[in-house]
């Protein structure tokens, strides 16, 4: 009902009325020019802010990965480290009746394929160039002699079940007393030292991603402070021009 009044009163064929109804014309144009200034400003910053927190995500997933093999590459040559220590306090036991040869292939035959998942995932996660700079595909390769020479033992001792009877640990024992328990030994270092690298590629790229990401941020940080400079700039010169105009207008009429 007031509407309808305010509308009929600025219909009116008065000079004051069609005054008022030209300036409300106009001021509404202001508003709506500003507030799609505004729109086309925010959509536009909006897209870009949301490929930055894209980018972040799977920065983030990354991570996840690379943090899971930091602390799984240092476990897994704390543990081995702990179980050599634990050979050379006991070995001179009686009562455990293990070779230099066959304990150290049993802490051997694990290695290999965890270096392998390991070095797996390096050629998916990371740059080409860090792989260059840590000799992934070359580690590969040593890792892939290493666990060859693993599945050649198992196929000779036929080391399938998790529990073995007594003359299976006869045979065992028997068979390592010919092998040299210092190439074991070897190759147990050697995956040792795989496994350590690996982790320092991972620790690399993680160094990597932790600038990417601040990168990242500071361009949010960047974007969103424009994008509220640019509005506020915007709507300011829209009303300045809006002033003028009124200005020259009232000049006219005078």
């Amino acid at each position: 009902m007031i509407r309808t009044f305010l509308i009929k009163n600025l219909l009116t064929t008065s000079k004051k009325s069609k005054k008022k109804l030209k300036f409300v014309a106009e001021f509404s144009i202001f508003l709506i020019i500003a507030a799609l200034i505004s729109s086309a400003i925010s959509i536009y910053f909006e897209s870009r802010i949301s490929k930055y927190t894209n980018q972040l995500s799977a920065l983030e997933f990354e991570e996840l990965k690379i943090q899971e093999w930091l602390n799984e590459s240092a476990t897994y040559n704390l543990e081995n480290r702990d179980n050599k220590f634990i050979y050379m306090i006991t070995s001179d036991n009686e009562i455990i009746s293990i070779s230099k040869a066959r304990y150290y292939f049993h802490l051997l035959s694990w290695y290999p394929v965890t270096v392998d998942l390991a070095l797996q995932d390096a050629l998916v996660v990371g740059n080409d160039e860090l792989r260059k700079k840590h000799q992934i595909k070359k580690k590969i390769k040593d890792n892939n002699l290493i666990m060859e020479y693993v599945r050649e033992i198992l196929k000779d001792i036929d080391d399938e079940d998790e529990f073995t009877e007594k003359k299976d640990i006869k045979f065992q024992e028997d068979y390592f007393a010919k092998k040299n328990h210092k190439e074991i030994f070897n190759k147990l270092d050697q995956s040792e030292e795989l496994m350590m690298q690996v982790g320092l590629y991972f620790q690399d790229y993680n160094n990597v991603i932790d600038g990417n990401k601040i990168k990242l941020y500071e361009k949010v940080k960047e974007d969103t402070k424009l994008s509220t400079r640019l509005i506020l700039f915007a709507f300011l010169l829209q009303l300045f021009i809006f002033i003028i105009v009124q200005i020259f207008e009232l000049r006219e009429l005078k």
